[in-house]
């Protein structure tokens, strides 16, 4: 026992007390009571056994010392436990049991919040210094590009990847910016960009499982819309965006966000941003929107396609007022204000369809010109806000469609029709049909598609012939067919034969055999390169350099070959069709203007000669249907081999203007025109003709009548009285119209005099010794009938270098005369 006593301490031998020999001795000594409880001390130890010991009670000392008596023990000895320290991060807590020992202390939680507060304004700190503002979201500035008619006041379309046109905030009322801050954000003018209790009341009311709300401002909106592009959901983009919030109101002013705003948002219908929105809901300016359109369009902002009137009426109502009881809230309306105001009428809408119908064409040819030509991109056509002017007269526009729509109704329904009508001074594209609907057939039957030119051709050969200086339309040839040019057989339309004529009568007719011959003098590569001159690209399907290119072997555009009698129309200057006038920036600053500067190809006097000679298509032959348009008209008929496409095409000196028929197959190739209307053959100088009329005859309305040039010096028509071929018949049958003689007018014209000159020339002279004349001659089984009438005397016009017929029948020269029939090509052309 006394063992134990000199561990803990050593005895005072007078006082029967304890002292305590150490710190750690006075924090560890306890004594057990009589109940065998732990000892009075603390302590957590494991109870041992052993003998009593008296109770030690403390002995009266001075202070500063510590001395113990001795009790009698009553209960065994305890170890004593270990001591306690406190850690740094007292958590569970070890001085506590149960419950207690996991709840924290009221200081851990203060420091924590503070700690925590600090950590959250580091990072917010840290990440608004180092945050740019990004740059605008790519549709942010889309605007919609606007195309207009000539007039450049009435829409022909528009091009979008988003329906926006952007106002500033100054050509806007005052309420339409309040009516949206009172549906988006009341506090918008103060907060800084983002709103505390507007984001708890968010939470809030989505925990009671109301309508999902965002608290967002609507700085935070703008930043979505116009930098980020999207809806933000997740947690760390709400932050990012709380910080450009912040960011944007420190480096904007209020005015300039809630402007970018208005213009960037979704109010449905299509439409994006304030402007294209009042025009799909009441189409007016959002420069005109009242207060009551304005709330209802704020209103719609969070759920446009639901809470459209059209779609929602009752819940368009509740919005209407929740806005308008804001714009109280917010001071925007005074009560009395608010209470005169009614809910306003939507116009019904109407989903676009942009290509739909004829325009389709029209403006697909639009894209195709500012792409091309003026160097956009598809995305800045649709996103640059551009204004574009088009070349395209919108009445007669609507004449060359009505002209097309016109045609009986019992016409093939795999017919296609061209028509197409260029400003000659300009080479702006006035009007275009290229199919009924582009939505069903996105194939321009003017611009894309082909058709072989037949005779319409022969023009092109005309003008290189007179362009060489070594023929004139006083030239004489054989009119008889069939003819061979090596090994190419060449016959009139019906095997009609003629006796000589002069290259103008062979024009006014459309004699095959008489062009092959010209062609053959002239040369099919001078003929090929004429063509391309006046217009035809040198990639025109079947544009070759052979002798048989005369008779309109080749397959052009309808447009190529308008712009070739264009070209003539503007006595030999040659434009590039263009269908664009100008387009214009949001800024009006020109980004692309159409090419107007022509470029002569054709002297002028030789442009006179070949209008000269289409004027008397129109007037004597094959072309008189033009002669309705009661104007001075210069045109062509043409019909290709076996039907396969018949044209008429013309000018007059302030348009020209094409129209093709051709029939497609069901294979996708050309197949012979089907007859309709009662005729028993398509050709041109019928149902094209008529078509051509009446589009060109709204063209010239309300235009002045222009003369053509006089032709070069002065110069007289040909004589008219030809010499005859003995193997044709002397009281031919000349077919009508009606049952298809080739673009030949219903009666065969009769030798008359000029209507320039009123009076008939002479026969041409004959030639002398020192100027042989090639002549072509029948074979020599044909005899001669009659003699030929008199030579006249040469004249300016007509010199004696020229090719006249032979001053005396011989048996391989032509006979008696018949009536000169119209013609066209039979063989290819």
């Amino acid at each position: 026992m006394s063992q134990v006593w000199s561990i803990l301490g050593v005895c005072r031998s007078g006082g029967g007390t304890i002292k305590r020999g150490v710190r750690g001795e006075e924090r560890n000594t306890a004594v057990a009571d009589s109940f065998g409880n732990a000892p009075v001390g603390g302590g957590f130890g494991p109870r041992r056994a052993g003998p009593a010991r008296p109770k030690q009670v403390p002995a009266v000392e001075p202070p500063g010392q510590a001395t113990w008596r001795a009790v009698p023990p009553s209960r065994p000895f305890v170890t004593p436990p270990r001591p306690f320290r406190r850690r740094f991060f007292n958590y569970p807590r070890r001085q506590h049991r149960g419950l207690r020992r996991w709840l924290p202390s009221w200081k851990f939680v203060g420091a924590s919040v503070l700690l925590g507060i600090l950590a959250v304004v580091g990072v917010f700190v840290w990440a608004y210094a180092t945050t740019q503002l990004p740059v605008p979201a790519g549709d942010a500035f889309a605007q919609t590009t606007k195309v207009y008619y000539a007039d450049g006041t009435t829409l022909m379309g528009e091009f979008s990847a988003q329906n926006r046109t952007i106002v500033p905030l100054s050509e806007l009322p005052p309420h339409v910016g309040e009516a949206v801050v009172a549906a988006e954000d009341r506090s918008f003018w103060n907060n800084a960009g983002v709103d505390p209790v507007g984001l708890a009341r968010a939470f809030y009311n989505n925990l009671r499982g109301g309508r999902r709300q965002g608290g967002s401002t609507i700085t935070q909106q703008y930043i979505e819309r116009y930098f980020v592009g999207k809806t933000t959901t997740d947690l760390m983009g709400k932050f990012r965006e709380a910080i450009l919030a912040v960011k944007v109101t420190r480096e904007k002013d209020k005015s300039e966000i809630l402007a970018d705003y208005l213009n960037t948002i979704y109010f449905g219908r299509g439409a994006y941003g304030i402007e294209t929105a009042a025009v799909a809901y009441f189409g007016v300016h959002a420069s005109e929107l009242d207060v009551s359109q304005a709330a209802l369009l704020a209103g719609m902002v969070p759920a446009p396609s639901a809470f459209d009137p059209a779609v929602d009426l009752g819940t368009a109502i509740i919005r209407w007022n929740y806005v308008l009881d804001g714009m109280v809230e917010t001071g925007a309306l005074t009560p009395t204000e608010r209470a005169e105001l009614t809910f306003p009428d939507t116009i019904e809408h109407e989903v676009p369809n942009l290509y739909g119908g004829t325009r389709g064409y029209l403006l697909q040819m639009v894209r195709e010109e500012m792409t091309s030509r003026g160097g956009l991109t598809e995305t800045e056509l649709d996103e640059g806000g551009l204004v574009i002017v088009t070349t395209v007269n919108q009445a007669w526009q609507r004449a060359a469609v009505q002209a097309v729509r016109n045609l009986p109704d019992d016409r093939p329904k795999n017919l296609h029709v061209a028509a197409v009508s260029i400003d000659p001074t300009n080479g702006g594209i006035t009007a275009l049909y290229g199919g009924p609907n582009y939505i069903k057939r996105q194939q321009n039957a003017a611009t894309q598609d082909i058709a072989q030119a037949g005779s319409t051709f022969k023009p092109i050969a005309l003008a290189a012939a007179l362009a060489s200086g070594e023929h004139s339309l006083s030239d004489w040839y054989s009119g008889r067919s069939p003819i061979e040019i090596g090994d190419w057989k060449v016959e009139n339309i019906g095997g009609r034969s003629y006796g000589s004529m002069s290259l103008l009568q062979a024009t006014e007719n459309s004699v095959n055999t008489v062009y092959a011959q010209l062609n053959e003098e002239v040369g099919g590569v001078v003929t090929r390169k004429m063509a391309i001159d006046l217009g035809l690209p040198e990639a025109t399907a079947g544009l070759d350099t052979d002798i048989t290119n005369v008779l309109g072997t080749a397959s052009p555009h309808p447009l190529d070959l308008a712009n070739v009698y264009a070209t003539l129309a503007a006595d030999g200057v040659r434009h590039e069709p263009h269908i664009v006038a100008a387009a214009k920036n949001p800024g009006d600053v020109t980004v692309y203007a159409g090419p107007t500067t022509g470029k002569r190809v054709l002297d002028a006097d030789i442009a006179a000669e070949v209008t000269y000679a289409l004027t008397q298509v129109v007037e004597v032959g094959t072309g008189t249907a033009a002669k309705e348009l009661g104007r001075p008209a210069a045109a062509k008929t043409g019909t290709s081999e076996e039907h396969r496409s018949a044209w008429f095409v013309g000018y007059t000196p302030q348009a020209a203007s094409a129209v093709a028929f051709y029939q497609e197959g069901e294979n996708g190739k050309v197949v012979e025109l089907t007859p309709f209307a009662g005729l028993s053959e398509i050709n041109g100088g019928a149902l094209p003709a008529k078509v051509w009329v009446e589009m060109m005859a709204a063209e010239h309305e309300e235009l002045d009548v222009v003369e053509f040039p006089e032709r070069p010096g002065g110069a007289s028509s040909p004589p008219r009285q030809p010499q005859t071929d003995p193997t044709a018949s002397a009281t031919p049958t000349v077919p009508s119209t009606e049952k298809g003689d080739d673009d030949g007018p219903s009666e065969p014209p009769t030798p008359s005099p000029d209507p320039k000159t009123e009076q008939p020339e002479p026969p041409p002279v004959p030639p002398t010794a020192a100027e042989p004349v090639e002549t072509f001659a029948p074979p020599p089984a044909e005899t001669t009938a009659a003699p030929p009438p008199p030579p006249p005397q040469p004249t300016e016009e007509q010199p004696s270098t020229q090719a006249p017929p032979p001053p005396t029948p011989t048996p391989s020269e032509p006979g008696t005369p018949p009536p000169v029939l119209p013609s066209d090509s039979a063989t290819p052309g």
